[in-house]
């Protein structure tokens, strides 16, 4: 990369040198060496024209580089000049089968069940619950299996039932559609459990 800026600043500095001059820039070079013969102050005058001309070259260059190399502007030299990089899409998560096996597996005492039902799966949340019983449980896939996720504590009106923090599965981005779906505990609730 900075090879690569150096060459295209020294090739930008020496192309700057050999510009040819107008006429009437010639004209007054001659007339200013005409006057100031002597006092010494042609000499340093060009040095700092050099000096501008080889900066100015070096950020117009540079410039040129980033802004290709940005994708800002088309590369006219693809073998010279680096182009952006190519950006590969993260791979998906890897989600959890739906099916009702996959919960009996993950639930000892309901390993092979007829009655898991999944009420809702998205391959990372689950809602599912056992047919004819009062077991419901939230599940959530870490990558390889599903875990039963803990119950926050317990509603304090109507039926008993466990219940979940929004704001903790809201935390860890479980979606909109499986909150609505759970018991979700008030402020009062979390952490309180009587048995």
């Amino acid at each position: 990369m900075k090879r690569t800026l150096v060459a295209l600043a020294a090739t930008l500095i020496a192309a700057g040198g050999v510009l040819p001059v107008s006429a009437g820039a010639e004209e007054t070079t001659s007339t200013t060496t005409g006057i100031f013969a002597g006092s010494g102050q042609e000499s340093g005058s060009s040095t700092e024209g050099a000096v501008a001309l080889a900066v100015s070259s070096a950020v117009v260059g540079g410039g040129a580089v980033w802004a290709v190399q940005q994708g800002l502007l088309p590369n006219p030299l693809p073998g010279l000049i680096p182009g952006p990089g190519q950006h590969t899409p993260a791979p998906a998560p890897r989600t959890g089968d739906c099916s009702p096996q996959a919960f009996n597996d993950a639930r000892w005492g309901w390993a092979g069940s007829p009655r898991t039902r999944v009420h809702y799966c998205d391959g990372r949340f689950a809602w599912v619950y056992q047919a004819q019983t009062d077991w419901r449980l939230a599940f959530e896939f870490d990558g390889s299996r599903w875990n039963r996720l803990p119950m926050a504590g317990t509603t304090r009106t109507g039926m008993l039932q466990g219940c979940y923090n929004g704001q903790e599965l809201r935390g860890k981005g479980a979606p909109e559609a499986f909150i609505s779906r759970l018991p979700i505990c008030t402020p009062d609730e979390i952490g309180y459990f009587p048995w």
